[in-house]
């Protein structure tokens, strides 16, 4: 469970590993530079972070304000904001709005 601290109120949200993502990270990571991009707030996200990547495998973790806001409660991922060149960056997304920018680098994956 974390307990972030969003617009001043304390939360509390349950997390739960998938099966086997520790190794999953641990080997893309000795291939690939790992970039978290969400729209998840900060004090959220960055607690998740931490329970997701104990030993620091993600290089870089970007928030939502790193997402551009397109209407209410609309986020679109912007792989621009990484800085690398496009040509190499995948997003791993399960909704298609939010890569909308850039849907070329985008493998989709279901909702669980």
């Amino acid at each position: 469970m974390i307990k972030p601290s969003i617009y001043g109120l304390r939360m509390n949200f349950y997390v739960w590993k998938i099966p086997r993502v520790d190794e999953f990270l641990e080997a893309i990571s000795k291939k690939y530079e790992v970039v978290v991009v969400t729209a998840g707030l900060e004090p959220y996200a960055s607690l998740l972070l931490d329970i997701l990547d104990p030993k620091g495998l993600i290089s870089h973790r970007l928030y939502r304000d790193s997402c551009k806001q397109l209407g209410r409660g609309r986020f679109i991922k912007d792989l621009l904001k990484i800085g690398r060149d496009l040509k190499q960056v995948v997003i791993v997304d399960d909704n298609p709005k939010s890569y909308t920018f850039q849907p070329a680098n985008a493998i989709p994956i279901k909702r669980s």
